[in-house]
């Protein structure tokens, strides 16, 4: 009854606890173990790594913190960690495109398959393998990945000692034997010690797996397992010698190596072994040498494992005195121990980070939901927006286009609006070459009037014509002009020779009313005969037309006219000062155009001036 009270109470006060003794002094052989980083700080290294939001840092120190986790044979959590390091691995490859997300993909999927293969997930490590195999460059990799794939499949011990013989061969031939390659050589001879003791091959056994906890001289916790998986086959068996040489041997090895924990391991199993082949004092010399090791590394889980065994012993061999006294002793000693027992604060730090990991990749995923969520409602704005904008960037466009029209109408309307004194006076002098039975120059000025209304009727639509399109359309209208009123003036029409009259484009029909002007209120009142001058001159990037003559001046002309004839040449002028606006705001052309009195300068008459920029024909239109 004491015994099982002191069973409970040791569970109340000593939580269990995942991790091993990192904080270890030194051995019984009184060399110092490995101190490989605690479970603790690992897990504090990747809480700071999701704090920072780097992807790739974040992935390495969960793989870190996986190795650890399993090698304290935290297999589960250990795969949960290589999970997530492989999902980002896996975004960054795809995204990126990196080699090194690539490798290291690959690298941290071997490390899952045998995670779960240590938990008996065959099916899904072999998947794991199988992608490994698929995804890596390297010859040796891609091999030992399919090995294991192929070696998981198959039900036949024979068949899966070849392909970890495969694995061993190939890893044996690696030029660097680096860290990485002594611990595959040690999960490799794990693997075929544990296929050889399912043959009952229990010497091979016991040799494959000295060279495994040689091979790799961290203290882990899978070695320790498979040496007690491999000892109880022994037994079952009935090759208790072949069991007890194993632990032997184990505790060789682990001296060698400093893997405490797996001595311990090794003692425990060497005295359950003794007892059941009837040798007290080794039992209880080898269950002591158990516990004892434990304590001397302030390792509660493990000293609890073996004081359990050393107890258990003691009442099966009615030794209740011995029992009774190593509780009262364990019970002196667990201040100690608990006090000194760095694995437990050390899990109480992994559990604490692991909380604060999983709240903040909680946060995380929050937060990308809402940018998300975010960019989503930014996009669909953007879209209405964009959409918005281009229903009334056509809108506008089509409003300017309708403007743009309106204009061109316009300006053609414009065009084609004749003087009307030029029509009524025409139709009069014909009347009046008839009234004289001159009907020779009735003919003659009906045929020139003709040709000079289907000249301009011809290119009535064109807003802008060749020069000398232009000059012929002046031409014939001042030669029927100069039919008309041959006694009041005559005409001068000359073109600088550097202007290429064919090349060069002319607003359509825009000199005509300053010609017109220029004989009908200037020169037809003249007493003597006039001199109407039209001169064409190149000036950089400029035509510069002059309209000169010679009549009775602007002042003299204004005061001579009619309340109807004032009235009509205003709308003569407006008219052309519309069409000039007009030009100037659809084809951007800036004309411009000056009105003088020469009268000013002691001269009589007008001189009208045009700066027209040059435009080259296009050939094209």
């Amino acid at each position: 009854m004491k015994y099982v009270l002191f069973l409970i109470l040791v569970g109340i006060a000593i939580p269990y606890t995942y991790g091993q003794s990192v904080n270890t002094t030194e051995s019984v052989s009184g060399k110092k173990a490995n101190k490989p980083k605690s479970l603790g700080a690992t897990a504090q290294e990747a809480e700071n790594s999701v704090r920072s939001n780097d992807e790739m840092a974040t992935a390495d120190s969960y793989v870190r913190l996986a190795e650890v986790l399993r090698a304290q044979g935290e297999f589960a959590r250990a795969e949960a960690y290589f999970e997530r390091a492989a999902a980002i691995y896996a975004r960054s490859s795809e995204r990126f495109k990196t080699a090194e997300a690539e490798q290291k993909l690959v690298a941290t999927k071997r490390k899952l398959a045998k995670a779960q293969e240590e938990q008996n997930k065959l099916a899904a490590a072999a998947k794991n393998y199988d992608f490994a195999g698929s995804n890596t460059k390297d010859g040796v990799t891609r091999q030992l990945n399919y090995n294991d794939a192929s070696r998981l499949r198959t039900n036949s011990y024979e068949v899966q000692q070849k392909y970890s013989q495969n694995n061993l061969d190939l890893l044996t031939k690696a030029p660097e034997q680096n860290g990485a390659v002594q611990k595959e050589l040690s999960d490799a001879y794990t693997q075929l010690a544990e296929t050889q003791s399912k043959q009952d091959d229990g010497k091979g056994a016991i040799a494959s797996l000295q060279k495994a906890v040689a091979a790799d001289k961290e203290n882990k916790q899978g070695a320790e397992l498979v040496a007690q998986k491999i000892s109880e086959t022994l037994v079952q068996n009935n090759q208790i010698d072949d069991a007890i040489k194993l632990n032997t041997e184990l505790i060789k090895s682990s001296e060698a190596n400093q893997n405490v924990l797996l001595k311990i391991s090794a003692y425990t199993q060497l005295g359950t072994l003794y007892a059941q082949s009837g040798k007290p004092v080794l039992a209880e010399e080898n269950l002591k040498k158990a516990y004892d090791t434990a304590k001397s590394i302030y390792n509660t889980k493990a000293g609890k494992a073996a004081l359990k065994s050393l107890l258990e012993y003691y009442l099966q061999t009615n030794q209740p005195q011995k029992a009774q006294l190593m509780m009262l002793g364990f019970l002196d000693d667990m201040d100690q121990l608990l006090a000194k027992d760095s694995s437990l604060m050390d899990m109480k730090a992994f559990e604490q980070s692991e909380q604060k990991i999983q709240q903040l990749e909680k946060e995380k995923v929050l937060q990308n939901e809402v940018i998300a969520q975010s960019k989503l409602s930014n996009y669909l704005l953007l879209t209405v927006v964009a959409i918005v904008a281009l229903f009334l960037g056509f809108m506008i466009k089509a409003y300017y286009a309708i403007i743009k029209k309106n204009k061109q109408i316009k300006l053609q309307s414009l065009r084609r609006e004749m003087n009307p004194h030029f029509v009524f006076n025409s139709l009069n002098s014909v009347n009046q070459f008839i009234a004289e039975n001159d009907d020779r120059k009735a003919n003659t000025y009906l045929n020139a009037y003709s040709r000079l209304m289907r000249t301009i009727m011809e290119h009535s639509n064109q807003d802008f014509v060749p020069l000398s399109v232009e000059l012929d359309h002046l031409q014939k209208y001042l030669a029927l002009e100069h039919q008309r009123f041959s006694n009041q003036f005559d005409y001068t029409i000359s073109v600088d020779e550097q202007i290429e009259v064919h090349e060069v484009l002319m607003p359509n029909m825009i000199l005509q009313p300053f010609l017109e002007n220029a004989i009908w209120h200037g020169l037809r009142y003249k007493e003597s005969k006039g001199l109407l001058s039209l001169s064409i001159v190149k000036k950089d990037a400029e035509l510069e037309l002059s309209i000169t003559d010679d009549g009775i001046g602007i002042e003299h002309s204004l005061a001579l006219k009619t309340k109807n004839q004032k009235a009509y040449k205003s709308l003569g002028m407006q008219n052309t000062q519309e069409r000039i606006s007009l030009l100037n705001s659809l084809y951007k052309t800036h004309i411009q155009y000056h009105i003088k009195d020469r009268g000013i300068e002691g001269a009589s008459g007008t001189t009208v001036t045009l700066n027209i920029p040059i435009q080259k024909r296009n050939h094209e239109d």
